[in-house]
């Protein structure tokens, strides 16, 4: 089926892989990595500069972008290569698509490790246990930003990769509703929308045991927990589809003004109002993956305008250091996590 503006045109089930490169990709997911290396390295943690800040748990603020940019950046990425797995057939996507979720989360996990030693109280270096022997409920943490994109990938590439087009969207905004409904109904009834009352405190504790918890926020709690790692799969799956869209119309201004509306005319104007109560002002693990989409949307729709106005010039000017983001991101942690836990002699990350 075809027609005019976005959500008709998702009805081709196989995309050819394009040989064009598009540039202001690279950009976007370069300029999410350059945020991201920003944040972690802000000069001074005594004095940090408030946009370089997560928000404590209510709010909004430029940090808190960077992760649901980079899942995007992520779904992006896999328009450009679910075609060829498409046509290689399901044995060979299984073998590709899990053997780089199993790297890029051991490749998390191994930075959650690292450097495999801390400082002790009598401070003198001593090795880092999975599970301390002094501290039962302190060991190393398992999930992390690395290992949110690793299950999200995973399980974004199987929903693309097995359904058409439209029951993806069906799916994806049915996801959405049951993540909602899981943290208004199974959380505390106390204040389901806290922090310790957010369903996916307890549950995390539960599966993954205290010790291997992030306790960053004075209590166990991880923000890159189990339950909350449901709407960043629906993030990438956002991606996978406005990179499979950009595919479909090429380098052209009709391309970009359906762009801009992509997450509303996706998933229908009242599933995105009804998501009123998640926005951006809302806890880390309730915001709306609607919303931070079309957040994301809107600077690629930029970039993809800037793009195509230069497209006679030869070459941009931007860098494009979004080729090589993963590579990017985890020598950016290796060295912090080094510097932070072993010359600074700081405990966390």
């Amino acid at each position: 089926m075809h027609g005019s503006g976005f959500f008709p045109t998702l009805d081709t089930p196989n995309l050819p892989a394009l040989k064009e490169r598009y540039y202001s990709l690279d950009v976007f997911r370069g300029a999410t990595v350059a945020l991201m290396i920003l944040v972690n390295n802000p000069g001074s943690w005594s004095h940090i500069y408030g946009p370089l800040k997560h928000a404590p748990w209510h709010g909004c603020t430029p940090t808190d972008l960077v992760f649901p940019f980079f899942l995007f950046a992520v779904g992006n990425a896999m328009a450009f290569v679910m075609p060829r797995l498409q046509e290689a057939g399901a044995p060979v996507f299984w073998r590709k698509v899990l053997k780089r979720f199993l790297l890029i989360f051991l490749i998390g996990l191994f930075l959650n490790w690292s450097p495999f030693v801390k400082w002790s109280a009598e401070n003198t270096l001593v090795f880092k246990y999975w599970v301390d022997p002094n501290k039962p409920d302190s060991g190393i943490r398992i999930l992390g930003v690395l290992q949110r994109i690793a299950l999200a990938y995973l399980f974004a590439s199987i929903l693309v990769f097995f359904t058409k087009p439209r029951l993806g969207f069906v799916i994806s905004a049915s996801i959405l509703l049951l993540y909602w409904a899981m943290a208004g109904l199974l959380g505390d009834p106390a204040d389901p929308y806290s922090l310790q009352g957010f369903v996916g405190t307890q549950f995390d504790i539960d599966i993954l045991g205290k010790a291997h918890v992030y306790k960053g926020e004075g209590v166990p709690f991880d923000p890159e927990g189990i339950i909350s790692t449901i709407p960043a799969i629906v993030q990438v799956v956002f991606g996978y589809f406005t990179g499979q869209y950009i595919q479909q119309k090429g380098k052209n201004f009709d391309m970009l003004e359906p762009l801009s509306s992509v997450p509303r005319r996706a998933y229908g104007d009242g599933l995105h109002r009804s998501s009123a109560a998640y926005r951006p002002t809302s806890p880390p693990p309730l915001r709306s993956s609607p919303n931070s989409s079309w957040g994301c949307v809107a600077w690629l729709r930029r970039l993809l305008h800037f793009e195509r106005r230069c497209s006679h010039r030869r070459s941009w000017s931007i860098p494009r250091v979004g080729v090589a983001e993963l590579l990017l991101a985890v020598t950016d942690c290796l060295g912090h996590s080094t510097t932070v836990r072993i010359i600074g002699k700081l405990e966390g990350c």
